[in-house]
């Protein structure tokens, strides 16, 4: 594996764009088979993205709500604008995996976030983006997500999977 790259991020926040959408799962768009209404087993990104949906519980009291939800968008924001030009765009991933700018997961991305159409994500596309993956753990519908939301999708998850 090649070294990391020097950057003023921790090593996990290096390749955080390649990851871009399994980090942003819970916080972003649903495939066309996880739509609202569809099966909470078809909730994108499984187990990663309910521990993504954990971290952003902020004040740890077992719930996320949607201000902690657009809170850690804020904060991811940095991560991905890695050349501070205010857009996520291919320019902001590393050379070596600028061809997955095209890819499937980021071109999805894109069609969710980019609300004007610019083939660019801007910072307030992408923190007042859709919360679909959100709404999707919210069962009861309340802004909140706990604890026990997470574990039912859990659960919905691996019934799905088998």
């Amino acid at each position: 594996m090649p070294p990391f790259p020097k950057t003023p991020w921790p090593k996990a926040a290096w390749f955080a764009p390649l990851l871009l959408t399994a980090a942003l799962s819970p916080f972003a768009a649903l495939p066309a088979q996880a739509q609202p209404g569809a099966s909470p087993g078809a909730f994108p990104g499984g187990e990663k993205a309910i521990e993504r949906l954990r971290e952003a519980d902020t004040n740890h009291d077992g719930a996320i709500s949607r201000a902690e939800l657009i809170a850690a968008r804020k904060a991811n924001w940095q991560r991905m604008d890695r050349n501070h030009d205010g857009v996520f765009t291919r320019d902001d991933l590393p050379a070596i995996v600028q061809a997955r700018w095209d890819g499937d997961r980021l071109q999805e991305l894109r069609r969710v976030f980019d609300a004007n159409h610019d083939g660019k994500l801007s910072y307030k596309e992408f923190v007042e983006g859709p919360t679909l993956g959100f709404d999707m753990a919210d069962a009861n519908h309340d802004g909140r997500v706990t604890q026990a939301e997470l574990e039912a999708l859990r659960a919905a998850i691996k019934a799905r999977r088998g």
